[in-house]
């Protein structure tokens, strides 16, 4: 892929992602931090660095993410881990940290789910940490065959 696509998208990204430090959630009636821990997530994962299309296609999403963040009032997923009984090699929980929950919410555009993750550690502020595209589950019409359509356009 063309370096100047990536830096292009990446700095497009980082201006809308600093423009506020933190969104209004309705869910938690709270603020969540829009950090630079975030940022870096959507370029590097528990497993090392993503790949520049990863990267560029959670840069994409980021706009729609904060949208959601903005707006959602119900949440899909939640998951913790009580960090001190928990050895993990994992990006987003540390050995021996306190407790880490994270919150997933879903929207639907052009037939794509997109999954927004917030996680807070221990009393800490809420704060975003990931985008993706939505995985289908039994049942669900979003299938991951929409994702080369959904990018096609950019």
């Amino acid at each position: 892929m063309d370096d100047k696509y990536y830096q292009a998208k990446k700095a497009a990204a980082h201006r809308i992602y600093t423009a506020q430090p933190s969104i209004h959630s309705p869910y938690f009636n709270d603020e969540i931090r829009l950090g630079p821990e975030g940022f870096r997530h959507l370029c590097v994962g528990a497993h090392g660095e993503r790949t520049e299309e990863e990267r560029i296609r959670r840069f994409l999403l980021l706009p729609l993410a904060l949208k959601i963040l903005a707006t959602a009032t119900t949440v899909q997923e939640y998951r913790y881990v009580d960090g001190a009984a928990q050895l993990s090699k994992s990006s987003w929980i540390e050995p021996g940290s306190e407790l880490v929950q994270c919150w997933g919410f879903t929207a639907l555009f052009v037939q794509q789910a997109v999954k927004v993750v917030v996680r807070k550690v221990g009393k800490g502020d809420f704060e975003f940490w990931s985008v993706i595209l939505a995985t289908p589950r039994k049942g669900r019409s979003h299938a991951r065959s929409h994702k080369k359509r959904l990018f096609s356009d950019f």
